[in-house]
């Protein structure tokens, strides 16, 4: 399980990582980009 959890991170962070790359070239976020981002907004707002 703890590698499952590790996957999970390394992935959630080469995701956000990748979506913060697109903003800075100022490439057009897809939906699912935003909905990411969404998402990392109300987990960052709970801590």
């Amino acid at each position: 399980m703890n590698q499952d959890q590790n996957n999970f991170k390394k992935d959630f962070f080469s995701e956000l990582e990748r979506i913060k790359e697109l903003q800075i070239k100022r490439e057009t976020l897809k939906e699912d980009d935003m909905a990411f981002l969404y998402l990392c907004s109300i987990l960052e707002e709970e801590q």
